[in-house]
């Protein structure tokens, strides 16, 4: 979107000027946003220019392939899930529930404002729940500081850790440890940490926006609520937390959903499947396959 489009769409003119097929791959949340609120006229008329001429239009799921068509019909579209590993093993279910833990930017559209807010509701059902609130902020929005702010202000601090951005082998952690994992966003294309969360066996509770509802049906593989509702998300964390038959058969369905769709196997596989069609050669690739692991190390291979 903005900047990052019309400097890609320099490159797609200058490949249609000397008539070599170009791909657009969109992984924006806000591509709507974008064309509506942030293009004028002219503007507008070059992104559909930009998308009619694609060789082909590489979307992450339904829902963005409806907003490619409205915002140009001819577009040739494909779609194509983010990758993620999925691990041969995972940890098993703990007993109690008691860890959330939220993996994002920190930023009001990422819906962390909310999740600290839904804490003091949580903690009256489930009052030794801890929630891990994991990711730095976004130009002008959070940090861990405000965030601890708030939670002081509403006495909850104690059940909060804030520990800044994490990766690698510390990120794994993380997941492995978490009994729920929660992203109550605004908007999404489709959110990696949600992935690798299903791929790891956590969980998950999310908002239906984006691409998410193409990937979670609520009830079946995770919960689904609508953003900008503490309460409702306060809700759903505490029937996550006391409801081990709910944990474990949503866990299960998520991580069979993600292996199918969304593994780095299938997406190689899309891969090649699009640039066949397209007349390019492929080479077959032979996966990586995840070393069988110790219970106690279970899910920490990426």
């Amino acid at each position: 979107m903005y900047g990052s489009f019309w400097r890609k769409s320099v490159l797609c003119a200058l490949a249609f000027a000397f008539r070599v097929p170009y791909v657009i791959h969109f992984h924006s949340g806000r591509l709507e946003e974008f064309y509506q609120g942030g293009c004028n006229g002219l503007a507008k008329c070059w992104v559909r220019a930009v998308l009619r001429e694609a060789a082909r239009v590489v979307v992450l799921s339904r829902h963005w392939r409806d907003v490619v068509h409205k915002i140009e019909p001819a577009a040739r579209t494909t779609i194509i899930g983010n990758p993620v590993p999925v691990p041969i093993s995972v940890v098993p279910l703990q007993r109690p529930a008691r860890t959330v833990l939220f993996l994002a930017w920190l930023q009001q559209a990422k819906g962390v404002l909310d999740l600290v807010r839904a804490i003091p509701i949580v903690l009256r059902s489930v009052p030794e729940a801890t929630f891990v609130i994991a990711g730095r902020a976004f130009h002008d929005g959070e940090s861990p500081e405000s965030l601890m702010e708030l939670a002081r202000s509403l006495r909850v601090a104690h059940a909060l850790r804030c520990p800044g951005w994490v990766n690698g082998s510390r990120k794994e952690d993380f997941l492995r440890e978490a009994d729920v994992f929660v992203l109550p966003s605004y908007f999404e294309a489709l959110p990696i940490a949600l992935l690798e969360a299903m791929a790891r066996g956590v969980p998950v509770i999310t908002t239906r926006v984006g691409g998410i509802p193409d990937v979670i049906e609520d009830g079946v593989n995770g919960l689904l609520v609508d953003p900008g509702q503490p309460q409702a998300l306060a809700r759903a964390i505490i029937a996550m937390l006391t409801d081990e038959a709910l944990r474990a058969r949503l866990r299960e369905a998520a991580r069979t959903h993600v292996r199918e769709r969304y593994s780095t196997e299938a997406v190689i596989e899309d891969l090649g499947v699009l640039y066949r069609e397209l007349g390019i050669r492929v080479e077959p690739i032979k996966p990586r396959a995840f070393p069988d692991v110790p219970e106690s190390r279970a899910g920490v291979y990426s």
